[in-house]
């Protein structure tokens, strides 16, 4: 599901369900499109049959960075993409790509030159087709509730991420929410997990986008091809790991 007005992107659902429970999902994406507090101009709904077994994969293990500023915020993003194997230049690319207007998708980064890999430099590449079973919801939903994070934005934030993360040719993933009441980030890879990170930009911003950080020679087209059209199911909570201080 994809609302929008006057051609921004205003909120965005999806998920792999059993043929038995499309109506119901359907109809709950399409009330939450009408609940926003902008009203949408239009609400695009897309049912599609799944033509590959999925693969089952674990959510990420979970922390976070409890910065008071976003100098600090952006600091500790930095250490944990530099962790990851991203270059200073890099990290610099992807600051410049979350700037307004936000990308519908993400860019597409070298980890190391900072060189932008998709074409459609509008739209960016989106991680899509990708969902939870029942059991595996309910499990993470309630060990984040245990600490305190409810936001519905960061669990469904958390499953695009399971899903980046499975790709072998992406070393990280960077995103600063384009929603203005919703200041928290992330930094996530295989080796850190999914590091939430509080204030990663000013307060009532309308900034953000994501990024994706690919190893050098990734073969670019194969990798676009697993994130946008590769079904993955989550099938496992991650551990919960807590507070965390990098710096």
């Amino acid at each position: 599901m994809r609302a929008e007005k006057d051609g921004l992107h205003l909120s965005g659902a999806e998920g792999i369900f059993g043929a038995k429970d499309v109506q119901g999902a359907a109809s709950a994406m399409v009330e939450r499109a009408m609940r926003l507090k902008t009203r949408p101009g239009g609400i695009y709904l897309s049912i599609e049959p799944i033509p590959l077994k999925p693969k089952m994969i674990s959510a990420l293990p979970v922390s976070t960075v409890k910065s008071a500023s976003v100098a600090d915020a952006r600091s500790a993003a930095e250490v944990f993409l530099k962790d990851a194997g991203i270059s200073s230049r890099a990290i610099r690319a992807a600051l410049a790509a979350i700037r307004p207007p936000a990308m519908r998708g993400a860019a597409l980064l070298c980890a190391e030159t900072g060189r932008r890999l998709d074409t459609s430099k509008k739209r960016g590449v989106r991680a899509s087709v990708f969902g939870i079973t029942p059991g595996a919801q309910k499990t993470l939903q309630k060990k984040l509730a245990g600490c305190g994070i409810t936001h519905r934005r960061a669990f469904e934030a958390m499953l695009l991420a399971a899903k980046v993360a499975s790709c072998p040719f992406i070393l990280a993933e960077f995103c600063v929410s384009d929603d203005p009441e919703y200041a928290t980030g992330y930094v996530s890879s295989r080796k850190n997990g999914y590091v939430r990170i509080e204030n990663l930009k000013p307060k009532k911003s309308p900034e953000g986008g994501r990024a994706f950080f690919l190893e050098k020679d990734a073969p670019v087209e194969a990798v676009i091809d697993y994130l946008e059209r590769e079904p993955v199911i989550i099938s496992r909570a991650g551990r919960m790991r807590g507070e965390i201080c990098p710096l």
